[in-house]
């Protein structure tokens, strides 16, 4: 697939105001089902000990290499001070920003969410899992796991990261609308919703069909609290909606222009 065909695939879907959708499907060739035997939670020893040579060996030099080739600068470090945990929200915008989201945040441990097609076969998949994806599921008795997950981790002082925008936009720069899942888990657990908004920046150098290479720039931007005034369903909608105007904020920031989508009404 070449990038301009992604950008064109891009300008389609926004102009019909398809923003959560999947710009080429859900790919499930290499997909395992996730059912209730799924370890949301490791609490075995064994298995833990496991995990632990796994990230020193194979997944940390991963991460390590993976964040100095996209070229990752972090800004907005200092938002980081005091916050036991959160739910932090990052736009989706390449196969792997988790690494860049993930480094941004050390030396906090982050747990991160996952469509369901993406628990994959293989050692990439036990790879992974071994980092610790928590992946939805359309099973509610799964989802009851998960949701368990969810709380355990930010009790035990992590981050739980989750694209409030559903599907990845491969380097496209805009922020899209959200869904209301990240905010409905940061009300329900209380605890603040950390935004996260990746932005590009030239590298100097260009891949083999001509285009230049961008470089990610991981803008972690002050923790938002729910407004206990309002019930529950509000506080999330009301989380949303400044979540969301803080990445529009971002984006004229950073590329020094508005923000417009192309859609059918402009």
């Amino acid at each position: 697939m070449t990038r301009a065909e992604i950008e064109a695939r891009h300008l389609e879907l926004e102009r019909e105001g398809r923003f959560n959708d999947e710009p080429f499907g859900e790919d499930w060739t290499m997909s395992l089902p996730v059912t209730k035997r799924y370890p949301y939670i490791r609490r075995n020893p064994i298995r833990k000990l496991d995990i632990a040579w796994k990230r020193a060996l194979i997944i940390n030099p991963f991460i390590k290499k993976n964040t100095k080739a996209l070229g990752v600068e972090v800004k907005g470090k200092e938002h980081l001070a005091g916050l036991k945990s959160a739910i932090v929200t990052t736009n989706h915008v390449h196969i792997l920003d988790c690494i860049a989201v993930k480094h941004a945040l050390l030396p906090k441990r982050t747990k991160y969410v996952v469509a369901e097609f993406n628990v994959m076969k293989g050692t990439l998949g036990r790879m992974m899992q071994a980092e610790g994806i928590l992946p939805l599921s359309k099973d509610r008795q799964v989802m009851r796991k998960f949701d368990e997950a969810v709380g355990y981790y930010l009790n035990k002082g992590q981050f739980v990261a989750i694209c409030p925008e559903q599907a990845m936009w491969e380097m496209y720069d805009k922020p899209r609308p959200f869904k209301i899942g990240a905010f409905h888990y940061a009300v329900k657990y209380d605890v603040p919703v950390l935004p996260i908004f990746i932005t590009f920046r030239p590298s100097g150098t260009y891949d083999a069909e001509g285009n230049e290479i961008k470089h990610f720039t991981v803008n972690i931007m002050p923790p938002l609290y729910a407004n206990k005034e309002l019930n529950p369903k509000e506080q999330a909608k009301d989380l949303m909606k400044r979540n969301y105007q803080a990445c529009v904020d971002k984006y004229e920031e950073v590329y020094g222009k508005k923000l417009v989508y192309e859609t059918k009404e402009n």
